[in-house]
């Protein structure tokens, strides 16, 4: 869980880790919900962000996991783009906190 604001709800939702140790890096999703909308109604605030484990740890609070799970499509396209880029030699990976890393 990430911190929200008094009206909506915002989470990680991790598709793929890679690596092992240190070098660990997390494929996720961030996503939100207003706490007044049905739990269906979910929107991607960012679609896919690779993010270090010191960096996930330092942005979340213990899991939630009545949260469910999102549209996979919106991250699996993300995603993609992302391998694109890392075969070009410069992937953007967050390094501090997902909420730095948004801007939010």
């Amino acid at each position: 869980m990430l911190s929200g604001t008094a009206s909506d709800l915002r989470w990680v939702e991790i598709h793929r880790i890679e690596g092992v140790g240190t070098d660990v890096l997390y494929h996720i999703s961030v996503l939100r919900r207003l706490k007044t909308d049905p739990v269906w109604n979910l929107k991607h605030v960012v679609a896919y962000m690779a993010i270090t484990g010191a960096a996930l740890s330092r942005s979340v609070a213990p899991v939630v996991s009545h949260m469910g799970a999102a549209y996979p499509e919106t991250y699996e396209e993300g995603y993609k783009d992302w391998l694109g880029l890392r075969e070009k030699g410069n992937p953007p990976i967050c390094d501090t906190t997902v909420m730095e890393c948004t801007h939010l």
